[in-house]
């Protein structure tokens, strides 16, 4: 019989999830009701931003006081994690923000039925799961992936700029075509700034590190929907907040136009935050050896923790 490893005792970290927990659903509630169901000066807004700054700060101190945090803030030192999990915030913004509004500018601006507008959103999601799978099998037979952090974004960003080009004279197949240009950015992207915060840490923190990079990519595209829907709703007349906007796909033409209009910034916005993915990528997602195996890594580095193997270059 082989023989087993002496089992170790763990310290699960109740109090700093709870705190999370409560920081980040009084943040969400704040975002969600500012300008929607409150004013962002609203009481209920402040006190809801307020509180998640109170237990967001209270985290902090808790988790340096932790026996075994649930988020490990010395993974954040290394520059690798710290840079891929900024680049995964800011992607959810831009996937999640144009997921939100493309179905709104085709079904409103262009007059197709709600849906065609949904159907819009299969050519992204199209472009990123095949440019998923086939970067995935790239990285898997090249040991290399910092290509992609560094080519994805540059094409996300050429995608949103053909959105924000879009106007009442846009066509379906258009409309189509620019999501596809936006899936392939995002599909070659989105998982390997998973792998690369993977291959950055300990063995013991994989697990940490991975739900960290998911929990930074909803972070992301809640903000991202809400900064954009504030932009949206900044952009419109006054009065096409009303019943006017009731039909989207039988708005009369100069409603049509003032969306179009509305709509245009917030896909500049999205632009942006692809070029921002595209400098924190170069200059902080360095390549480094891809680990054979998850014993790859000595107890000093485990310590330190340094990446797996080798040097960043």
């Amino acid at each position: 019989m082989p023989r087993r490893a002496p089992l170790k005792e763990h310290s699960i970290d109740w109090l700093g999830a709870g705190v999370l927990a409560g920081g980040t659903a009084a943040l969400l509630l704040g975002l969600v009701w500012a300008g929607r169901d409150y004013a962002w000066t609203s009481g209920h807004v402040l006190v809801a931003l307020g509180s998640a700054v109170v237990l967001l700060a209270a985290f902090a101190v808790v988790e340096r006081r932790a026996r075994e945090p649930i988020l490990p803030f010395d993974s954040l030192r290394n520059p690798i994690v710290a840079s891929s999990i900024a680049c995964m915030a800011l992607v959810g913004m831009a996937m999640f923000g144009t997921i939100s509004y493309v179905p709104l500018f085709v079904q409103g601006v262009i007059g197709t039925s709600a849906t065609s507008s949904g159907v819009v959103l299969t050519p992204l999601m199209l472009g990123a799961v095949v440019t998923s799978f086939l970067s995935g099998q790239l990285v898997s037979r090249t040991g290399r992936y910092r290509w992609n952090v560094v080519l994805g974004p540059p094409v996300l960003a050429v995608g949103m700029y053909l959105l924000s080009r879009m106007n009442a004279e846009t066509t379906n197949g258009e409309a189509a075509r620019n999501m596809v240009i936006a899936g392939i950015g995002l599909g070659s992207m989105m998982q390997v700034f998973v792998l690369s915060v993977q291959n950055a840490v300990p063995r013991a923190r994989i697990g940490a590190a991975t739900a960290l990079t998911q929990f930074s990519r909803q972070m992301g595209a809640t903000i991202g929907v809400t900064v954009m829907g504030a932009i949206v709703n900044h952009g419109l007349p006054a009065k096409s907040h009303g019943a006017e906007l009731t039909v989207l796909h039988r708005l009369p033409p100069a409603l049509r136009v003032a969306l179009s209009h509305a709509l245009h910034p917030a896909f500049v916005a999205a632009t942006i935050v692809a070029v921002l993915v595209w400098l924190i990528a170069l200059l902080g997602v360095k390549e480094v050896p891809l680990r054979q195996s998850l014993d790859d890594i000595g107890p000093i580095e485990a310590a330190a923790g340094t990446p797996a193997r080798g040097e960043a270059k």
